[in-house]
């Protein structure tokens, strides 16, 4: 998540979902524990693995329902279907795409993100341009994350970086 927020910080277009998932999938895949941890990979994790945590969860959903909000408050989805309709289907887009990693040895994933990012714009974006500065949706995704990565580190006991 930190990643993503640094990434937006730099870039702005960032804020876009299909630009948001290329970072976000690049940087779980590139980090082999994550993705384990992620799709709960018993092979990969071991005893590292442990029973869901909700709390984690419920912020993470909070988060992807609030972002998707605010990008449809924007006109920057499909107007045709709800935050929870479009926060449903872009899971279960972006975690086959996790399942779908883990499982070939062909393609790489900087080719993988990048189908992925077409994908999701196909799917879920409008083609219209944000009715605010892009610079301005930036700022809000970013306070978004950052609340979820103060919560995530309280609620793990991690010291702010």
């Amino acid at each position: 998540m930190d990643d993503l927020r640094q990434t937006l910080q730099r870039d702005p277009q960032t804020c876009l979902l299909h630009n948001s998932a290329r970072v976000y999938y690049r940087a779980i895949v590139e980090r082999p524990l994550l993705h384990g941890l992620l799709l709960g990979d018993p092979h990969l994790l071991g005893k590292l693995t442990g029973p869901p945590d909700p709390a984690r969860d419920d912020r993470h959903a909070a988060l992807t329902h609030s972002y998707l909000a605010l990008l449809a408050e924007h006109g920057l989805v499909r107007a045709d279907l709800s935050v929870d309709e479009i926060g449903y289907a872009y899971q279960a887009t972006f975690e086959g795409f996790l399942h779908a990693e883990g499982s070939t040895s062909t393609g790489n994933p900087e080719q993988h993100a990048e189908l992925l990012a077409r994908t999701v714009r196909h799917a879920f974006e409008n083609e219209a341009a944000p009715e605010l500065p892009i610079e301005q949706l930036a700022a809000a995704t970013v306070a978004l994350l950052g609340d979820l990565i103060d919560a995530d580190r309280a609620a793990f006991g991690l010291p702010e970086v």
